[in-house]
């Protein structure tokens, strides 16, 4: 018989005609958390629970799959247990991150290249703004500086 370890297990159970209902079910494992809640019918002998089950961030060779969540079914009798994992929801969820992923390099590339051109601008800028700079002062100068005369005579 197959056992998972668990280090914590917290539940509220409300407890009504033969009825245990928990919304707030955490359970610690080894590598995987389990959060989730769902329906205990005592009198019947079966259970009917909706889990999510993520990465244990305690678990460092597990942080790249931290934020991703496997949807868990657990349902049917309590002796017997069938349970379904929502394979096909997690894939979404990978293809969705890896979709942001290469989002955000692409708008750290063009962030990049719009600083780069920001500052090719800025330096044309400068330089414009120096030359410029440059021939007011030597505008300045000409005027400034003492002028030859040169006398003409007359025949």
């Amino acid at each position: 018989m197959a056992k998972t370890n668990f280090s914590e297990l917290n539940a509220t159970l409300h407890l009504k005609n033969g009825i245990a209902e928990n919304h707030d079910l955490s359970v610690s494992a080894d590598v995987l958390k389990l959060s989730g809640g769902g329906m205990l019918n005592l009198a019947a002998g079966t259970l009917d629970y909706k889990m999510q089950a993520s990465a244990n961030p305690k678990v460092p060779e597990l942080a790249g799959l931290i934020g991703l969540t496997l949807p868990i079914t657990l349902s049917g009798p309590i002796q017997n247990p069938v349970y379904k994992a929502d394979t096909a929801n997690l894939k979404e969820q990978i293809i969705a991150r890896q979709k942001a992923e290469a989002q955000a390099k692409i708008d750290r590339a063009a962030a990049a290249q719009k600083a780069r051109e920001e500052k090719i601008a800025a330096q044309k800028a400068a330089a414009l703004a120096e030359k410029k700079k440059a021939e007011l002062a030597a505008k300045k100068k000409a005027r400034s500086a003492p002028r030859k005369t040169t006398k003409v005579s007359k025949p």
